[in-house]
């Protein structure tokens, strides 16, 4: 039982892994077109048109950053990375759709809540932990973490 369970994690893990490069692609491949709008936002003389080309661009580069979370989100799996992928949708939401007042105010209070939760509720990962396979740290004995304290005492 146990040998098919670690093969199921094992297969969603490579699937993940997939869908994780599937997305970095779509986003590098969409980037050609976040290009084009830059250019059109450049050289736009119809100055009434500016302002739904430049949100236009907004749009598409938030949902490439979007894009680029989740993947990091699949490839991660900490919370932390869950948050940054929720702070990055809602701030898109509040820019590029933020009608009317009581929107932006739920909007407000949804990302100020998703930094509170950031700050005081996630603790920090140190990064050999995320990562699989990390380099080995060389152990140094006591004898010369002590002759390297006292040759910087007398300094």
């Amino acid at each position: 039982m146990k040998r098919y369970i670690d093969y199921i994690l094992k297969s969603v893990t490579i699937i993940e892994t997939f869908l994780a490069a599937f997305l970095i692609f779509a986003v590098a491949s969409s980037s050609i077109s976040l290009a084009r709008r830059l250019y059109y936002v450049i050289t736009i003389h119809d100055f009434t048109q500016t302002y739904e080309l430049f949100q236009g661009f907004m749009a598409h580069a938030l949902l490439l950053v979007i894009g680029l979370e989740l993947a990091l989100m699949l490839l991660r799996h900490t919370p932390s990375s869950i948050v940054e992928v929720l702070i990055y949708a809602i701030a898109r939401k509040l820019l590029i759709h933020g009608a009317n007042a009581y929107e932006l105010a739920v909007g407000v209070a949804a990302l100020g809540g998703l930094f509170a939760i950031r700050k005081y509720l996630i603790v920090p990962v140190p990064i050999a932990e995320t990562q699989e396979t990390s380099a080995p740290v060389s152990a140094v004995s006591s004898s010369d973490h002590e002759s390297q304290s006292s040759n910087l005492g007398h300094s």
